[in-house]
Formats: structure tokens, C-alpha cells, sequence
């Protein structure tokens, strides 16, 4: 493997480049969100990006928060109030 690596240097160029994105954009939505657990994980473990991949596509994701419907009563441009 050394005598590959040693022969083909741009290996590890092209798993630099395609590793570096990633872990980039996952750690700064981690940070965003203020996930501290999942930003050291992502910050010590390097397996080219899968876990990387995977918080972005799953764990990242904001969840959508439900609209409050108001109940107070509504005023028509007459003046006028309907409850």
C-alpha cells in the first residue's frame, strides 16, 4: 500500500479534495445548530466523508415548526371586531 501511495501521490489529493467540503459544511451546521456532541465527533473522526455525508443528510436537517394559528379576534377595515 505504502509503494501505491508512493507511486500515486495524487491519491491522496483526490481524497483531500473530496473529504475536506464535506467535513467543512458538516461541522459549521453542527456548530449552527449548536450540536456539540455531533461537532466532536465530526471533528476527530475521518472516514472520507461518510459520516460527514451522513449528518448533513440526515441529522442536520431542520425540523419544521408547526404555524400558530391565531385565535384573537380580527378586525375588518369597517372598525368592526369578529371573535
Amino acid at each position: 500500500m505504502q509503494e501505491f501511495i508512493m507511486q500515486h501521490p495524487w491519491v491522496i489529493y483526490a481524497i483531500i479534495v473530496w473529504t475536506l467540503p464535506w467535513k467543512g459544511i458538516a461541522l459549521w451546521k453542527a456548530a449552527k445548530k449548536g450540536n456539540k456532541i455531533w461537532f466532536v465527533i465530526l471533528f476527530l473522526i475521518n472516514i472520507l466523508a461518510i459520516l460527514d455525508i451522513i449528518y448533513i443528510a440526515f441529522a442536520s436537517k431542520e425540523k419544521k415548526e408547526k404555524e400558530v394559528v391565531s385565535s384573537g379576534p380580527t378586525i375588518l377595515s369597517n372598525g368592526k371586531r369578529i371573535v
